[in-house]
């Protein structure tokens, strides 16, 4: 059964170790037949919580940022 993985990359360097250890988990993961996406963060504006617990009623966040598109893959 083909699975869709997401792999998020948070170091700033892109091309870093990091960076060639999520190309390998994605390598390994589409031999293994499953689909990947890998976002680059640093490359995203997504902001930081700011704590306001609107979402405990909402259940959604205020803040418009990259993150909600993002969400929506997991």
């Amino acid at each position: 059964m083909s699975k869709n993985i997401l792999i998020l990359q948070s170091s700033p360097r892109i091309g870093g170790n990091s960076d060639i250890l999520c190309d390998e988990f994605i390598k390994g993961a589409k031999e293994a037949h499953h689909n990947c996406e890998k976002i680059y963060l640093t490359k995203k504006d997504i902001k930081l919580c700011t704590g306001c617990l609107t979402c405990d009623d909402t259940h959604s966040c205020v803040i418009d940022d990259d993150r909600v598109k993002y969400l929506k893959k997991w």
